[in-house]
């Protein structure tokens, strides 16, 4: 059951980004701490020089705009010659939306600096842009994601239902070197000085997580659609344990413990800070207001089906296209109809870990 995670992708033509309201507010209520880096802890460029920017993970690049627009704005003020803005991600996402909002004529004509808007197709887990070359680099809800299935099949649709076992272990170690891989490989991206700042979603000290911080669990509501259409014959054995979430929720001790052990190896890396925050479901608040609660099922569901249908469209990729597509309809009409039932248990919460690096010189 081992594959590669070439069938991650998310919506394509910006419907990931504009859905995905919950990441975007996570992001703009990281602007200060941005900027707070950039300005008092990046001393790896000299005026007239050139500021390298990058995006890991950056889907559709809605998400990160703002991040890019501060950087642009600190690399103007330090006077810089170019701009270099370097957007990684799988070689299927939506770069045709990322280029259609973000280009370097845009960004030119906005910064007043010469800038270079580069793609980078990819795993972050490796080294996707060229030695010394970034400044300062950037990366939300997306290092979570793993690169294979456990070997084992498995009923449950997520490592956080699993009990400790061979799958289990089998995730933690695939998490656990995924993270030491990219330290070393952003530690030889950046230049020295250079900083970054990543939104990690993970475990908090009560074991909250994405869509589980009180009330219902969002997987679990998922698992429970799978196991109805299962239980239906709606799908076979074998699709059934082909369903499953490629991430892993870390845990701070997980990652202090990673880029200790980088940094007895030699890696240039030093922790500024590592912070849990909790940025509350808009779409629950939303729900509050209006009490409208078929239009709250409608709207939780849709975002996140912008992320969660590859891994159920992956599982019924033997079948013909249209007869996965009603299978998915129906297992989204039934995720609808769970939360619609429940409305006020139902809130997806992200629980992200705000990480900052620095490279020493």
């Amino acid at each position: 059951m081992e594959h590669s995670n070439n069938h991650v992708s998310m919506a394509w033509n910006g419907i990931y980004g504009q859905r995905a309201v919950g990441p975007r507010l996570a992001v703009l209520n990281s602007l200060d701490r941005v900027r707070e880096i950039l300005d008092n802890h990046t001393d790896s460029i000299e005026p007239g020089g050139v500021f390298g920017m990058a995006d890991y993970g950056c889907a559709d690049g809605l998400l990160s705009l703002p991040v890019i627009t501060a950087a642009s704005e600190y690399a103007r003020g330090r006077e810089c010659r170019d701009i270099s803005v370097y957007l990684n991600d799988l070689p299927t996402a939506d770069f045709n939306t990322l280029f259609s909002v973000l280009n370097a004529d845009q960004l030119s004509r906005d910064t007043g600096i010469a800038s270079c808007v580069l793609a980078a197709g990819g795993s972050f887990t490796n080294r996707v842009l060229p030695r010394a070359s970034v400044d300062f680099g950037f990366s939300a809800s997306s290092m979570h994601y793993l690169e294979h299935f456990p070997p084992d099949a498995t009923d449950a649709i997520h490592e956080v239902f699993l009990d400790d076992g061979a799958i289990k272990e089998n995730v933690l170690k695939q998490a656990g070197q995924a993270w030491l891989d990219i330290l070393r490989s952003r530690e030889q991206e950046l230049k020295p000085g250079g900083n970054l700042v990543f939104l990690l979603l993970g475990r908090d000290e009560q074991g909250r997580y994405l869509g589980s911080t009180q009330g219902a669990s969002m997987f679990q509501a998922y698992q429970e659609a799978w196991d109805r259409l299962f239980a239906a014959s709606g799908i076979t054995q074998d699709e059934y344990q082909q369903v499953f979430f490629l991430h892993r929720f870390r845990t701070t001790e997980e990652i202090q413990r990673g880029v200790e052990q980088v940094r007895r190896e030699g890696v240039a890396l030093q922790l500024l800070g590592i912070e849990t925050v909790i940025t509350s479901c808009p779409i629950a608040a939303a729900f509050r207001r209006h009490h409208d609660e078929r239009r709250f099922a409608q709207e939780f569901v849709d975002s996140h089906w912008t992320w969660t249908e590859h891994a159920f469209r992956h599982a019924l990729q033997s079948r013909a296209a249209e007869e996965a597509q009603q299978i998915l309809d129906d297992l989204y009409r039934d995720m609808v109809q769970i939360v619609a039932a429940d409305p006020l248990s139902y809130r997806m919460d992200l629980v992200h870990h705000r990480v900052v690096l620095h490279k020493n010189r």
